[in-house]
């Protein structure tokens, strides 16, 4: 992986665990998001051909996902309904599992084809492959240097 790439993904997966951390730390405090709000785990990995990202998901359709690619940023969106109790005196004893609205944006520091892109569903989690393809702006090439053409001598200089 050439350099410049690799401090890209060392510091994609600092924004993750400070973006984590973060979090861990409103639920500590007891201020955790807003309630019907919730934060898929993610998992970025880098193939030889692709960048994928993988969203625990489980529980949720298609229908209940949005997948939005603008520019270098990736953006999930999802909701995922609570659990009505019967209304036969059935009552909540513990409520852990997170449900309502998400959207989790992405920032890509790969340069990768979002038409190429595909995404499915796998026992849960949620799946993006987009095909890298190839930084052309970083390659040396040389640029041959020609003469300058003669002008006439009766032309302004």
């Amino acid at each position: 992986m050439p350099r410049r790439f690799a401090s890209r993904t060392l510091l994609s997966r600092f924004q993750g665990e400070i973006e984590r951390l973060f979090q861990e730390a409103l639920e500590l405090a007891g201020s955790a998001p807003t309630a019907g709000r919730w934060q898929p785990r993610l998992d970025i990995v880098e193939t030889r051909k692709a960048v994928e990202l993988v969203f625990e998901v489980p529980g949720l359709t298609s229908e209940d996902l949005e997948v939005e690619v603008e520019g270098e940023e990736i953006s999930v969106r999802g909701t995922r309904a609570a659990r009505d109790p019967d209304p036969e005196g059935t009552r909540f004893l513990c409520v852990e599992r997170e449900h309502g609205t998400f959207e989790r944006r992405v920032k890509l520091f790969w340069p990768v084809n979002s038409h190429q892109g595909r995404a499915w569903l796998d026992h849960g989690l949620l799946i993006l492959q987009l095909p890298k393809i190839e930084e052309r702006r970083q390659r040396s090439r040389q640029i041959e240097i020609a003469e300058a053409p003669t002008a006439p001598e009766d032309s302004p200089k």
